[in-house]
């Protein structure tokens, strides 16, 4: 798709005289040794404070260009595929680390380049593929010719230390380091889930006719197995700035009846902080995994809110005392914020220099976990395949839908967006980035005040338009300031005005199990979890922006767009079958009954109820196969796609359902669940009792 030109920041004079002091300052440090690694002086829905203290502790993590990737991949792949002779047959992450092992000439380099920090009270730790750092910020600052501030995110209130300008490193070690983490990353993850409790006026109906109990999602899914028979099995959730609750976990399992082991934790309870970080997310998390594979060894991996998924991967999860065989994470962020890749997918660049290795370097580790027996889990998101406003701007929204999971300031509008054109090109207003960074305050109050009459404003909460008027007879005019013109004109939908689609990640790695979530109705009866019908939330799914479509899956969504996306039922908007489709499964996301610390019942939806669900489901079969002598499953998409496409009953066929909805709005595109796999709800849920008897039919060596 035509990617739009972008916005020159509206600057003052002095601001320019300093940008080009720095842009002269940045050739220079090039020119005498030093590359740029990180570059940002602003950031949209950041606020940079004061610089931090000298002797403050500063903590990154330096990884090293990785050897022999496309080996690893080799190996994962036929590892994976149960039509290849190697299947089954995982390395152990030992040898995979020897595997990737960066050069030891590279090992050196680097590591003589950190110890020139004299300081007393630096320490450096060397890794499997990379050091982690902590060292007071003047340290640092000298070592990456940077300055350090304070950033709080506007939303949610987290606070990060990351550079402020430029950050380098010397040019000598470009070709030695892949990247530095810690210095110029803004990642909060989203949690996938929602609570019905919470207070907000709602204009849709909660469906309570199904509850996804413990007992009830064993009936529904054949679940015939309820007591583990290897100590050998083993499972675990990632959280981020989440802990759970130990009293809320204990009440569960006695209300549900579930006898089982306490889990292992790894990471400080932060609900005792000040404030205290989330809680509801983990306790879904782990009390829907605990209760349905009563048994299985569990670790709940707590991690602060300086770190993502990376993070968690090379420095946490190492040091378990076992690597779990599986693993479930219930968070996501913006693909579109990590990478605005051109077509064909190669590369991603954003704000952040470093955006596309730190998911380049995620994704090597999703190869050695599945590589070495491990499946990862990955909820597909809670917004649809739209995501949030920010994201997808370039969506026709239905006027007809408004707020469907409500709490917003009004309850309908006649016309939610319009165009406003400025310096040659369309932006949609008032939801798009470039008009949030760009159009003077001014100017949207001239056009509001033009069209008092139809009482329009814009809604904080939707980030939408509210007028009483219809699109047709609203005032259109032309507005000056800061020597601009800005025309403002009726809506019309068009692929340049930017992506109509928004995805959530890692869920669209390709290395990793991507879960969506459905709505239970009754026997035999689920559709795709949607905020127009019945829940909170909708499930993600769709294309990658960035992910070439993996070998895996190339069957099955060419015969999803040639037999269900022809004709009048094809999905508009621009994406790509040539992309990483997803999720690849779902289960059920909606009205799970959990226990806080208050010990009260809580609904809660969310694909980040489907995945620790599924992933306990997932355990079971590993049992199954692990009490019999046999090696776990791994990585399960080539294993999804192919020996269970193809026998009837597997799944549970979900052709009912839609992604058009998200949190704030609904969107006239989207895609609808059909017959076989469809990036709604991939290829629908599991018939556990079928799927017992394909996995230990399967060829594996033995452990």
């Amino acid at each position: 798709s035509k990617r739009s030109p972008k916005m020159e920041p509206k600057r003052t004079g002095s601001l320019a005289l300093l940008l080009i002091f720095v842009f002269f300052s940045s050739c220079v440090s090039e020119s005498f040794g030093r590359k740029i690694i990180a570059d940002h002086f602003d950031k949209l829905g950041w606020k940079s404070e004061s610089h931090v203290h000298p002797h403050s502790t500063v903590k990154f993590t330096v990884f090293l260009k990785n050897s022999n990737v496309k080996e690893l991949k080799r190996i994962f792949e036929e590892v994976s595929d149960p039509s290849h002779s190697n299947y089954g047959k995982h390395k152990s992450m030992d040898e995979l680390n020897k595997l990737t092992n960066p050069s030891q000439k590279s090992w050196k380099k680097v590591e003589k380049w950190l110890r020139e920090m004299k300081e007393e009270n630096t320490e450096i730790e060397r890794k499997s593929s990379h050091f982690t750092v902590s060292t007071p910020a003047f340290v640092a600052e000298k070592l990456f010719q940077t300055r350090f501030k304070t950033w709080t995110h506007l939303s949610s209130g987290s606070s990060f230390v990351r550079t402020f300008g430029y950050a380098s490193i010397p040019k000598h070690l470009e070709e030695d380091i892949e990247l530095v983490s810690g210095l110029s990353e803004f990642h909060v993850p989203k949690k996938h889930l929602r609570k019905t409790f919470e207070p907000k006026s709602t204009r849709q109906n909660y469906y309570l006719g199904f509850n996804s109990t413990v007992k009830n999602l064993r009936e529904f899914y054949n679940i015939v197995d309820v007591n583990t028979q290897s100590n050998k099995t083993s499972q675990a959730v990632l959280a981020f700035n989440d802990f759970f609750s130990a009293n809320a976990l204990k009440h569960f399992l006695n209300v549900n009846n579930v006898s089982t082991v306490d889990p292992i934790v790894i990471g400080r309870n932060c609900l005792s902080d000040n404030p205290p970080c989330g809680e509801g997310e983990s306790d879904l998390d782990i009390q829907y995994m605990m209760g349905l594979a009563p048994g299985v060894r569990t670790y709940f991996i707590g991690n602060d809110n300086t770190s993502w998924v990376l993070e968690a991967l090379s420095n946490v999860l190492p040091t378990l005392p076992e690597q779990p065989q599986v693993i479930s994470i219930s968070y996501g962020s913006s693909e579109l914020h990590n990478c605005d890749p051109p077509s064909p997918p190669s590369s991603c660049t954003q704000t952040q220099l470093s955006n596309s290795k730190y998911v380049e370097l995620t994704d090597i580790w999703f190869m050695k976990l599945g590589a070495s027996g491990t499946t990862v889990l990955v909820s597909s998101g809670d917004d649809g395949s739209n995501g949030t406003p920010w994201e997808t701007a370039s969506c026709p929204l239905d006027n007809s839908v408004y707020a469907p999971d409500g709490g917003a300031q009004f309850n309908s509008s006649e016309c939610m967006q319009t165009i406003v054109n400025f310096n040659g090109t369309d932006y949609v207003f008032p939801m798009s980035y470039a008009v949030a960074s760009n159009l003077p305050d001014s100017v949207a109050a001239q056009f509001f005040s033009d069209n008092s009459g139809c009482d329009a404003q814009l809604d904080n909460i939707t980030m939408s338009l509210h007028t009483n008027c219809s699109c047709d007879t609203l005032s259109y005019k032309s507005y000056q300031a800061n020597s601009t013109t800005f025309v403002f004109k009726k809506f019309q939908y068009s692929p340049s005005l930017g992506k109509t689609y928004a995805q959530s990640w890692p869920a669209t790695s390709p290395y990793i199990t991507s879960v969506g979530a459905t709505t239970i109705w009754g026997p035999k009866n689920e559709s795709a979890a949607s905020s127009k019908i019945g829940a909170v939330i909708s499930s993600g799914g769709g294309f990658s922006n960035y992910y070439a479509i993996p070998r895996y899956q190339l069957k099955a969504v060419k015969l999803w767009d040639l037999q269900q996306n022809q004709g009048a039922n094809r999905v508009q908007g621009n994406y790509s079958i040539e992309y990483r489709g997803y999720p690849d499964i779902s289960l059920s996301g909606h009205n799970y009954l959990t226990f806080g610390s208050n010990l009260s019942v809580e609904h809660v939806d969310g694909t980040s109820a489907s995945s620790p669900s599924f992933g306990a489901i997932v355990s079971l079969l590993n049992d199954a196969r692990l009490s019999k002598g046999r090696r776990p499953l791994g990585f399960l998409n080539y294993l999804l796609y192919s020996r269970f496409a193809a026998i009837n009953g597997t799944y549970f066929d979900t052709t009912e359902g839609e992604t058009k909805c998200g949190e704030k709005n609904c969107c006239q595109f989207g895609f609808v669940a059909t017959k076989g796999w469809d990036p709604t709800t991939g290829f629908g849920t599991p018939n556990y009792k079928q799927w017992k008897q394909i996995v230990l039919s399967l060829p594996s060596s033995k452990i």
